[in-house]
């Protein structure tokens, strides 16, 4: 609830709840949703998506996304964003508790005393402290887990990609980069990793065959991480010494389906890592906070299917950039119809951000302008095929802090400059085509370019009077004295071609050309 609740009292967003079984219900709602958000039980397939043309983000309520189809979605334009760190605690815990269980033979001890059976020298154990903890994924639970683990005194070995790589993780443990340096020397093994194609089936007959059969493993993470069968038959045969295993690769689970639940060498739980009232507030709040982010200002954290990645602490020095970036893109996209030949974008940067989600945002909105199937997800696709060229500097002008400047250059040489600053986090442009003009990029703009003489203005205003469209505010700039004046008219609706056309009709107008921001 306390999630819901953040989108309930959110006047810019209508919430509907419904429970993992109404299917049918699911797929009327979803045709005019904008995202939705879901836990483990409900599956995001293509066909699902075949339900809507509007929805823009899928929000997992947890860490493990392998209930979504992640390139339906992209190929879509919807972005799938994941809430990893709100179960963290639980799912360590968890893992520590697991790993107790296992050498202090606690569910045994347990069922025997309500049998009235008093086995206390059968059931001697061993302790955490001098064994060697192998770690598969060293992210916020792996890492976590690790550092917990250590504090017992064991000694961590954890598979890694890269064994130079820095990382922000408050334990001293030892690094190898392939399973055989890894399986032959651990007592226990903890799987942190995500399920996917290159995970499915990580261990199989041949690793448990490497690992000591004193040896325990636990998987906390996704069943199909494992080969199950393979398991049975390790644990069966006495090949490791025990394993807990809260996930499995069909869920719900019985004996039918995995017969090791039954094996006395093992502790199976029910999916249990994450299902404590703190993990599931926190994952709810956190995937609510972080679509409402997304929908209302364009970043979008922890997301899994974007070329970038913004953390919920990056979040705020992104924002006025990310604000910025999107005003300028679509700025830059609807003032100049052609087929692009350059993209040159400056900056100004008080504090230093990796450019990479400013720079896909901006191009992304100028992109799907010219083609709708561009979006946030492809642009760099569209980018690496090197059909626009694009050049990246910082600009040299010092008057701004932050700024962010585009030019555009068309194969048939058409140009466009447009540069803009933020003010109190309020995106502003500040230049367009080389003239001063100060006005905030929102709503619906009329771009009006004409001859430095007295009258325009006015007759412009009585032309939009007499059409009924409000003029909410006017910026005018100029290049010099009687040359050509810039200005941004705002209105508070959107101007039919007809009317664009009478405008350019008037006296000492140049052009006219209709920006619309949102």
């Amino acid at each position: 609830e306390d999630g819901i609740n953040l989108l309930r009292y959110n006047p810019n967003f209508e919430v509907v709840v419904l429970q993992k079984t109404e299917k049918e219900k699911l797929r009327e709602e979803i045709k005019d949703a904008d995202a939705i958000v879901v836990r483990s039980g409900v599956k995001v397939t293509e066909e699902l998506l075949s339900h809507t043309s509007t929805l823009r983000v899928v929000g997992r309520a947890g860490a493990g996304y392998d209930n979504i189809d992640v390139d339906a979605c992209s190929k879509h334009g919807i972005v799938v964003m994941i809430a990893p760190g709100g179960n963290t605690n639980g799912v360590v815990e968890l893992t520590i508790a697991l790993m107790l269980a296992l050498i202090r033979n606690i569910p045994i001890a347990d069922r025997l005393m309500k049998q009235d059976t008093w086995a206390k020298k059968r059931l001697t154990g061993t302790e955490l402290k001098g064994k060697t903890l192998g770690m598969i994924g060293l992210g916020k639970i792996g890492g976590r887990v690790a550092e917990i683990a250590q504090e017992f005194g064991m000694n961590i070995v954890a598979l890694v990609k890269n064994k130079n790589k820095k990382r922000d993780i408050d334990f001293k443990g030892e690094f190898v980069d392939t399973l055989d340096g890894l399986l032959p020397n651990v007592d226990f093994l903890s799987l942190h990793v995500p399920l996917n194609s290159k995970t499915t089936g990580l261990i199989s007959n041949k690793e448990l065959d490497m690992m000591k059969p004193t040896a325990y493993l636990i998987n906390t993470s996704r069943g199909a991480i494992v080969d199950e069968d393979a398991l049975y038959n390790a644990l069966k045969n006495k090949k490791i010494a025990g394993a807990a295993i809260d996930v499995y690769s069909k869920e719900p689970s019985s004996v039918k389906d995995f017969p090791f639940i039954e094996l006395d060498n093992v502790i199976a739980m029910p999916h249990l890592g994450a299902s404590t009232k703190e993990s599931q507030a926190n994952v709810s709040r956190i995937i609510c906070e972080n679509i409402i982010e997304g929908l209302e200002s364009g970043i979008y954290i922890d997301a899994v299917n974007l070329p970038f990645e913004i953390s919920a602490t990056d979040a705020n020095n992104y924002r006025p950039f990310i604000k910025l970036a999107k005003a300028i893109g679509k700025f830059g996209g609807q003032y100049i119809n052609c087929e692009l030949k350059e993209m040159k974008i400056g900056y100004r940067m008080k504090t230093y951000m990796e450019f990479k989600p400013i720079l896909m945002t901006l191009a992304s909105e100028v992109f799907s302008t010219q083609n709708e199937d561009i979006s946030l997800i492809n642009v760099k696709d569209k980018i690496d095929t090197g059909d626009v060229g694009l050049i990246i500097n910082k600009d040299p002008d010092l008057t701004y802090n932050n700024s962010l400047k585009l030019e555009l250059t068309c194969k048939n040489n058409e140009k466009l400059l447009v540069k803009g600053t933020f003010i109190a986090g309020i995106p502003k442009l500040v230049e367009i085509q080389n003239i001063k003009i100060e006005v905030v990029p929102a709503g619906k703009m009329l771009l009006v370019r004409n001859l430095n003489v007295p009258g325009v203005i006015g007759k412009i205003g009585t032309l939009l009077g007499e059409r009924n469209i409000n003029i909410a505010e006017m910026h005018l700039g100029r290049s010099e004295v009687g040359g050509e004046t810039k200005g941004a008219v705002m209105v508070d609706e959107i101007v039919s071609k007809q009317v664009i056309d009478e405008l350019k009709q008037l006296p000492n107008i140049v052009d006219v050309k209709q920006i619309i921001f949102d």
